[in-house]
């Protein structure tokens, strides 16, 4: 991965848990992950889900969902798996940012059994 798009994923990053900060606290914060190799943490911490963020001109939300639920498989975490994707324009044009998880996940918010 080159030092650009690190760069827009770590902004990204910064942004969604500025953005989260309000609604659950100070501790929300950018994880510091390893590269070498081994499964990862939740792209940002402290909030009750486990959130895989992607920024790319062609994401790919499902691949980001797997990942997060394999990542928590291995970590043996019990947060629900999100997926946020943004898809980055040209010429700093506006960009679409989406939320991808499971069904059961999103009933789970619905009837209020999840934050």
């Amino acid at each position: 991965m080159g030092k650009l798009s690190r760069t827009k994923g770590r902004a990204f990053e910064q942004l969604i848990a500025r953005t989260l900060r309000p609604l659950y606290g100070a501790d929300v914060r950018r994880s510091i992950q390893s590269r070498r190799g081994g499964q990862e943490g939740a792209d940002v911490e402290g909030t009750p889900w486990f959130l895989e963020l992607k920024c790319g001109a062609m994401p790919n939300p499902r691949r980001a969902l797997k990942q997060a639920e394999e990542d928590i498989a291995a970590k043996g975490d019990d947060r629900p798996a999100i997926a946020v994707c943004k898809w980055t324009e040209k010429n700093n044009h506006p960009a679409d940012v989406l939320v991808t998880m499971r069904w059961d996940t999103f009933m789970a918010i619905c009837n209020g059994d999840l934050p």
